[in-house]
């Protein structure tokens, strides 16, 4: 009797995995307005039924596992939280600059441009490898140059366009759609080039530290997204980033966070690593347990 007995943690498990969404895909109905399934049909789903102590056994391990990959989140966001902590007790209040630093419009101190129209539409052909990765808007996100789907351009048509080409310390900043003032630093990892809805902004070194002057337009979003213009696509013309004010502590103040944010990312980067190891295990034990 005891086989037959469903113990609710483990099938919790069984609904995150592709054998239940496959199921429920099947008994989805699609309608113009929305999708739907009906209980009757709901009831026709099957789940593999072990033993109760091996179901109990099984979600004791997932909730193991589970729950270290929580901790190790929770770990990262705790991270972001000191860096946005660190920046205010040193800088004070973005927004309000409520420490008075000298203030002045992006244009003042930075190059800013984006890659023209016409030069995307006339020589630049994606390809999935090659010597110069492409900033899109999707890999720029949080601070973040993220390296999900990258396209790439040769050597030759990135030189032939040398004004949005883009060197480490720039900054990109998405200037189209939804996630529009998101903002990352260009690093060494990759030759890079400005793909559209990006802009480069590059500042003036004597007078800015690249990572301060990111997370200050990070701290400064609600601003810029409070400065693009209400057309039906939000958007950030290149004139209006270059009018956006900004302010300039001392440079050997800046450094000082820099550091600060190049050793919180050694950290990060070792949590980032031990949870990508614990997903993989959690994947592989959800593939041993439920096929």
């Amino acid at each position: 009797a005891n086989s037959s007995v469903l113990f609710p943690p483990f099938a919790t498990y069984f609904f995150e995995t592709s054998a239940f969404l496959m199921q429920i895909k099947k008994i989805t109905k699609k309608s113009v307005n929305q999708a739907s399934f009906t209980v009757t049909s709901l009831k026709e789903i099957e789940i593999p039924l072990p033993p109760l102590d091996e179901q109990r056994k099984i979600a004791a391990v997932l909730d193991k596992v589970s729950n270290l990959i929580a901790k190790r989140r929770q770990q990262l966001d705790k991270l972001d939280e000191m860096v946005k902590s660190r920046f205010i007790e040193m800088f004070g209040e973005p927004i309000v600059n409520s420490m008075h630093w000298p203030e002045e419009l992006i244009g003042n101190s930075c190059f800013v441009t984006k890659l023209a129209g016409f030069e995307y539409t006339q020589y630049i052909h994606y390809e999935d490898s090659g010597d110069v990765v492409m900033v899109k808007a999707q890999n720029v996100k949080n601070g973040k140059l993220n390296r999900k789907d990258l396209s790439y351009i040769s050597n030759e048509v990135s030189n032939s366009l040398p004004r949005s080409q883009l060197t480490a310390g720039d900054i990109v900043m998405t200037y189209v759609g939804a996630n529009i003032g998101d903002v990352a630093v260009i690093d060494y990892e990759y030759k890079y080039h400005l793909a559209p809805n990006v802009a480069k902004i590059r500042p003036n070194s004597e007078k800015y530290n690249s990572i301060y002057f990111m997370y200050m337009l990070m701290f400064l979003n609600s601003y810029i997204v409070g400065n693009s213009a209400d057309t039906a696509k939000a958007a950030l013309g290149m004139e209006r980033i270059r009018k956006l004010k900004i302010f300039a502590p001392p440079v050997d103040l800046q450094k000082q966070f820099a550091a600060f944010v190049i050793q919180t990312d050694k950290s990060k980067a070792a949590i980032q690593k031990s949870l990508e190891t614990l997903e993989t295990l959690k994947k592989s034990l959800m593939q041993q347990y439920f096929g």
